[in-house]
């Protein structure tokens, strides 16, 4: 399921996003600066090409200033040159805003997307089930003998319950959450009919529900979680499979633990205890990353004197503001457990001398800020906000 952590991460890889695209529209207005200084050759006038090149050195040098936010006079500029950069400016603002509200955006809806892909991971037995009654019924009418291979899954109570819990039906309908039928029928005969365990299973006069079970998981964690031409084709329709793959495993296994055979119902899984805290937590720490970016970094430059802030690699930047804003904005996270928290993200995501730097910088800072008064805990955060 998605914890805080995975949460974080998946802020992390966004804002890492954003900060690459906001190095593509710095280049994109650099070019367009660039190009009102250029010689016209459709000019009818005389243009002076030196005084030209001195004009687009003097923009692109103060276009350069406003992007590292270093202050500079717009009216110590000529016209033209004012003209350029106030243009430029308001564009490229305007691009990284629509930037970072898209993903934003983006994050609300792959939640959404998991969510639902969970309800169409379970219902591919169903939709196996059937597909293969289908045929079952269709060779029994030719006369066919198909030797095996399609019984007892009409019988288990697993998938028969999820037929029957509303909450999931009701997801399934509102997304249209339906497999391909012609790859399903694919992988069942070139996969699943020709496994050791299924063959057993379906070969059973009389299943226990022990046996139900046993395929149940059997299927979701050895064949659809693991077997390579499944993972190819997920991995090709859905983006995110290969981050969310391990998440809807949980999910679906939770699941499989919840079914009740006495009333022979299930429990739907959420993608957390506390989802809606969750959601207001990410959609949070995002937001007060991205509005206090530029403060964020001014904090980490003032305080890191034995760190150069520009030479710090751009994943470790983003981490220490995301750091720094949970620190400063959420009163009721201790710092320790923010600490923490980023540092094993820079395990998995960084270089391996990250953890050390910045583990010493955010010491620094949760000890700074606290004394500053930027930093104030409360209720949970107090424990351990010594």
């Amino acid at each position: 399921m998605l914890n805080r952590r995975s949460l974080r991460i998946k802020i992390m890889q966004s804002l890492y996003a954003t900060e690459r695209h906001k190095e593509a529209y710095h280049e994109i207005a650099r070019n367009n600066i660039a190009s009102r200084f250029s010689v016209d050759p459709n000019s009818m006038e005389e243009q002076n090409k030196e005084e030209l090149q001195l004009q687009k050195k003097e923009a692109l040098q103060a276009f350069d200033l406003i992007f590292d936010n270093k202050e500079i006079k717009l009216s110590d500029y000529p016209e033209a040159t004012q003209t350029a950069l106030t243009d430029e400016q308001l564009t490229f603002q305007n691009e990284v805003s629509a930037k970072e509200d898209a993903a934003l955006r983006e994050l609300i809806e792959e939640s959404d997307r998991l969510a639902a892909s969970y309800v169409k991971v379970l219902f591919l037995l169903v939709e196996w089930r059937d597909l293969i009654i289908a045929e079952w019924n269709k060779a029994i009418g030719s006369g066919k003998d198909l030797g095996g291979g399609f019984r007892n899954l009409d019988k288990n109570p697993f998938i028969n319950a999820l037929e029957e819990n509303a909450e999931l039906i009701a997801v399934r309908k509102k997304n249209k959450l339906n497999w391909d039928t012609e790859t399903l029928q694919d992988w069942f005969r070139k996969i699943v009919r020709k496994d050791e365990e299924y063959i057993n299973y379906s070969s059973k006069p009389e299943p226990t529900l022990e046996d139900h079970l046993f395929i149940i998981n059997y299927l979701f964690k050895k064949i659809f979680f693991k077997n390579e031409i499944i993972e190819g084709y997920m991995e090709a329709n859905d983006l995110g499979w290969t981050e969310n793959h391990g998440i809807l495993k949980s999910m679906v296994v939770k699941t499989i633990k919840t079914f009740n055979p006495d009333d022979s119902s299930v429990q739907v899984i959420r993608l957390s205890p506390n989802w809606d805290e969750d959601k207001e937590f990410f959609i949070k720490l995002y937001k007060e990353t991205v509005k206090n970016s530029d403060q964020l970094e001014e904090i980490i430059a003032s305080r890191s004197k034995n760190w150069d802030v520009e030479r710090i690699a751009a994943t470790d930047l983003v981490i220490l503001k995301m750091a720094t804003a949970e620190m400063m904005h959420f009163p009721s996270i201790p710092v320790k457990v923010t600490i923490n928290e980023y540092i094993e993200i820079c395990k998995l995501y960084s270089t391996p001398k990250s953890k050390q730097y910045v583990n010493g910088i955010l010491d620094v800072l949760s000890t700074e800020l606290t004394k500053e008064g930027l930093i104030k805990k409360s209720g949970r955060g107090l424990l351990d906000n010594k």
